[in-house]
């Protein structure tokens, strides 16, 4: 199942380039998290640059997004391994920044 980032806060680079767009959102995982990771699509963006993810809580998972299938995969903290398939991540909230074109 994806998840659907809330967005929080969207910016344009008027300086840079008029289509330059950074955004912060908040995802929300589900019950059932998949191996490789959860699919992910923010609103408002033609490509994707750059999204950095940070745990929303305590740090016992971290996140890396997988720029070729567009998917934030959740690593445990304690021993980096990925976190196993249909693990219930439901109360765990990950805060993203993303960069990227309109």
């Amino acid at each position: 199942m994806a998840v659907t980032p809330s967005k929080l806060k969207s910016t344009i680079d008027e300086n840079v380039n008029s289509n330059v767009q950074m955004a912060t959102f908040t995802a929300l995982f589900d019950a059932s998290y998949p191996t490789g990771g959860e699919s992910m699509t923010f609103a408002g963006f033609a490509t994707i640059d750059h999204v950095c993810a940070h745990p929303d809580g305590a740090g016992t998972y971290y996140f890396v997004w997988d720029y070729t299938n567009g998917k934030l995969m959740a690593f445990t903290a304690a021993d980096g391994l990925q976190v196993a398939n249909a693990t219930d991540l439901s109360t765990v909230t990950a805060r993203c920044c993303v960069t990227g074109r309109r």
